[in-house]
């Protein structure tokens, strides 16, 4: 495997000379950039590294060892194409230009409130009209609580609309630090945010929390370069446990919810170790090489943006446009069948953004997908630079995190929707409260 060896030198290689430019060029300055190619670094580098590392040639009986170098080479192509892109963004931009906005507390604490009442009530409307226990949709069953509504556990309706609403928490808790509400206040809401999220196992959900967290901190708080490895080494920190804790109770969690008995910690992950998991969650790199492995071998046609443009508009209407049901998403489906067993079919293993654009149209996906978001990220960095108030700031660092969404689930409908419920508390802000879109405070 001398090839695959020289494949991952050259892939270090190319983010070592991205993280030295953004060291040279100021981080705070490049701040987006190093989210982005930190998020790549992890799943596009050290993952496949990890499996290559600990010998790691199959999965779900699906023998892939032949297809590492394939991977690579396809991620090294997208890895510099986004660069190049950036690099095309910011081309006739001032290097040193700083952000230049203050922390104005200028949001009303009410508006805080409203937006995640309204986030809380709609998780709420979604739990009844499934049937589900309000005591356990809080986890306060899974401590002890007791609640005699546990019969209907097992009903799986209810309007997923609804449930999506918790994704407006991210925008409005990031908007909060710019409120006048008590730091005390912006704790409580953060806690039953992640409470709401721990209990669907929405593991993204708090890693685009705490990264827009981290963001704020590192632009108004960090004046040095010991403080800002500090605050992303703690934000790393927090990830990981993240990541290794939500696996770990994952589907005990689950079963608490539906009223069902479950172990403990379930025996998958009985035995992991951090190391372990943070390889189990970044194995991206394997349901892409299935997929390539699977259209090669049978050749597949590409989709032709059937799933990734087609299907937004299916998952935004609602069902009864659908008599037999919504369409299963082509790629989705190819990729499930190409693992061939049962157990990789229902698995839900996510082919990231190169998976999903290499379905689609191949080589000549990954190079447009990815030089369209490092141009986008140029653009963010410039704005986020020029933003005129707090509002406009928060509207730019919620976009960026939520990238990290799009760039390793790879499902762009599924992110369509969810960005689309992020935006609208700057929607409500833009044309009903256009005074505070339009201020300045820098």
């Amino acid at each position: 495997m001398i090839e695959v060896t020289m494949l991952f030198i050259v892939e270090f290689s190319i983010f070592l000379s991205i993280y030295l430019y953004i060291f040279k060029n100021n981080i705070k300055n490049n701040l987006p950039l190093f989210y982005i190619i930190t998020i790549m670094f992890a799943f596009m580098f050290l993952g496949p590294l990890y499996g290559y590392v600990n010998n790691i040639k199959s999965l779900f009986g699906n023998y892939l060892w032949d297809y590492y170098d394939d991977v690579l080479v396809y991620y090294i192509l997208g890895i510099s194409m986004f660069f190049i892109g950036y690099i095309l963004s910011i081309k006739n931009t001032k290097k040193n230009k700083k952000i230049n906005i203050s922390l104005l507390k200028n949001i009303d604490k009410n508006f805080i409130r409203f937006g995640m009442l309204i986030g809380v009530l709609g998780y709420i409307l979604w739990a009844v009209t499934s049937g589900r226990s309000i005591y356990n949709i809080f986890l306060l069953d899974y401590f002890g609580a007791s609640n005699n509504l546990d019969n209907f556990m097992n009903i799986e309706k209810g309007n997923n609309y609804l449930r999506q609403m918790v994704e407006i928490f991210i925008p409005i808790l990031t908007l909060s630090f710019f409120s006048n509400m008590k730091k005390k206040e912006i704790a409580i809401w953060t806690l039953i945010a992640l409470i709401i999220y721990i209990s669907q196992g929405f593991r993204y959900r708090i890693i685009l929390l705490i990264s827009a967290y981290t963001f704020i901190y590192i632009f108004f708080y960090v004046k040095s370069y010991k403080k800002f490895f500090m605050s992303t080494g703690l934000l790393l920190i927090l990830t990981l446990y993240t990541v290794t804790q939500l696996t770990y109770y994952r589907w005990e969690i689950r079963a608490n919810i539906l009223g069902q008995e479950a172990k403990r910690v379930s025996s998958d992950y009985a035995n992991e170790t951090v190391l372990s998991t943070f390889g189990h969650y970044t194995r991206n790199y394997m349901p892409f090489a299935s997929l390539v492995k699977y259209m090669e071998k049978n050749d597949i046609e590409y989709g032709y943006g059937e799933t990734m443009f087609g299907h937004i508009f299916v998952r935004m209407l609602p069902s009864f446009f659908f008599p037999d049901g919504k369409p299963f998403p082509p790629a989705v489906k190819v990729s499930a069948e190409s693992w061939e067993s049962a157990e990789g079919k229902f698995a839900g293993e996510a082919y990231a953004a190169t998976g999903g654009v290499y379905y689609e149209f191949g080589v000549i996906g990954i190079i447009l997908f990815y030089i369209v978001i490092g141009y986008l990220i140029g653009i963010l960095t410039k704005k986020i630079k020029k933003a005129k108030n707090s509002v406009h700031l928060a509207f730019y660092l919620t976009i960026i995190v939520s990238f990290f969404q799009l760039l390793t689930r790879g499902y762009l409908p599924g992110y369509v929707i969810s960005f689309g419920y992020m935006l609208l508390p700057f929607i409500y802000i833009k044309f009903f409260k256009s005074a505070l879109w339009n201020s300045k405070n820098v």
